[in-house]
């Protein structure tokens, strides 16, 4: 992930805000600055690989997830599929339980 002084120098607003949301797993920011910059992204050439890049960002919400999990769990390995699905269900994500498990 690129420096503050790097976003600034190259004007990488956008990108570096995304980055972030993918590091923190925030969904809803993650999806609202990709829709918000779509034809920029286009433009640029990267927004296939954006697009590729929610998959980390579910990866990371479900980290979180598991982490404060974790402490009220006996098996801190396993993940409760029925919590991932209601946290997606409340981030308005189509959710297709086939598909996760």
């Amino acid at each position: 992930m690129p420096s503050a002084k790097v976003r600034d120098d190259y004007k990488l607003t956008e990108l570096y805000d995304l980055g972030q949301a993918a590091i923190k797993g925030d969904v809803r920011t993650f999806e609202y600055i990709l829709m918000d910059n779509q034809k920029s992204f286009i433009r640029i050439g990267v927004y296939l690989v954006l697009v590729h890049v929610k998959t980390i960002v579910y990866r990371n919400l479900f980290k979180r997830i598991m982490i404060l999990i974790n402490t009220t769990t006996p098996n801190p390995y396993r993940v409760n599929l029925q919590v991932c699905e209601s946290v997606l269900k409340s981030l308005d994500e189509d959710v297709d339980m086939d598909e996760i498990g």
